[in-house]
């Protein structure tokens, strides 16, 4: 009976160490396994380089500026900035469910006769949002989607579907380091016309994105990291 007494307070203190311990790896910036650490403040710089088009190469920087909970789902916003310009020309807010991140809406700056905001959503659906990756991707896994573009400024819609697939780990080595990272391609195609998005995402851990190539009939982007924050940890050279 004496050592049961003894043991008791003994057990109480590591169960609430224990429960400490969970509490911290589930607060947030310390989810450091997240395929997209999406908390607020954190920011991915890239060089960008343009293989085909017009548009010059420069660098671009994705920083997140809310996260938000609606509905049991998390909103992200990031802001994404050009060269040293302080004004962002793009706003991507990327939803996060248990299943996945997926983009739900874009805000972009275009140049017609002056400069004008427009902002284009994009709806799942049936019950099939485009996630660009998963929680715990896997080598072949895929996943189809179908989702409806709507431009609000013009009033113009369409509607893309294809698949995402995992196709497996790459080393990548950008100016911010040399990381193993998991390579997801998303394929879409519109369905009533020629248009596509080819997006590829090289994504490590605790990192995020660490190179992402778009790909349209016009224009192939590819975006390489060179320095990232991710809470209080620094990656590349500041």
């Amino acid at each position: 009976m004496i050592m049961q007494r003894q043991c008791k307070p003994r057990m109480l203190a590591m169960r609430l160490v224990l429960a400490a311990a969970l509490l911290a790896l589930a607060a947030p910036g310390c989810a450091k396994r997240d395929m997209w650490p999406l908390q607020q403040g954190n920011e991915w710089v890239y060089h960008e380089h343009f293989q085909f088009g017009v548009a010059p190469t420069g660098e671009v920087r994705y920083k997140v500026a809310s996260v938000t909970e609606r509905a049991g789902d998390t909103i992200a916003v990031i802001e994404v900035f050009r060269n040293d310009s302080e004004e962002s020309v793009q706003q991507i807010e990327l939803t996060k469910t248990k299943d996945g991140i997926y983009e739900s809406s874009r805000t972009l700056l275009i140049y017609v006769d002056d400069y004008q905001e427009v902002k284009i959503t994009f709806k799942p659906m049936n019950d099939k949002p485009p996630y660009l990756v998963t929680p715990k991707p896997k080598q072949g896994q895929t996943w189809n989607f179908k989702y409806q573009a709507e431009d609000l400024t013009f009033g113009a819609s369409t509607v893309f579907s294809g698949q995402t697939i995992v196709e497996g780990t790459e080393t990548i080595s950008p100016a911010a380091g040399q990381f193993k990272a998991l390579r997801i391609v998303s394929r879409a195609h519109e369905e009533d016309n020629i248009g596509f998005e080819n997006r590829f995402y090289w994504f490590k851990p605790g990192v995020g994105p660490v190179k992402i190539e778009v790909q349209h009939m016009t224009e192939n982007s590819v975006l390489m990291l060179k320095r990232a924050k991710i809470g209080k940890k620094k990656i590349g050279k500041w």
